[in-house]
């Protein structure tokens, strides 16, 4: 399937966050678009109605990278806090609760976390850094989290 050189944009709208869009994403059906900004502020939206679904919201935390796990279950922010560094959150999409927060990231050296991907089994994530920096991390098992 080869790629048209023209490109239609289907829809455009204000996400109404309190600062820049810094990182965005689908729901595995297509359904929903997750945008996220450097407040910590979250949203989820029906991208078609241009609707609000839900939003979190994370005090101190700079949304750089955001991930749905491809169940729909789990999203993943990466991002950073302050002057301490890098931080990674996992969310539980249903009620909205930050279910892990992995600190262990937070030296200088690795700096944000500008990047997150999942595997397609939802076993596992990927994150990488400002401070040059990657890390798998099995999010079954490590973590105790059911991803």
């Amino acid at each position: 399937m080869g790629y048209s050189k023209t490109t239609k944009i289907l829809t455009e709208f204000d996400f109404v966050l309190r600062r820049r869009v810094q990182a965005i994403s689908f729901s595995p059906d297509g359904q929903t678009l997750v945008a996220g900004d450097s407040s910590g502020l979250i949203k989820f939206w029906n991208w078609q109605e241009k609707q609000e679904i839900t939003r979190f919201e994370e005090d101190n935390f700079s949304v750089e990278s955001l991930a749905l796990s491809p169940n729909g279950q789990r999203l993943v922010g990466g991002g950073g806090y302050g002057e301490r560094g890098g931080m990674i959150k996992i969310y539980d999409v249903k009620n909205g609760e930050s279910i892990c927060k992995i600190h262990d990231i937070s030296t200088s050296e690795w700096g944000k976390i500008s990047s997150i991907g999942f595997s397609s089994y939802s076993d596992f994530f990927a994150s990488g850094s400002s401070g040059y920096w990657y890390r798998v991390i099995k999010a079954r098992k490590s973590y105790g989290v059911r991803v």
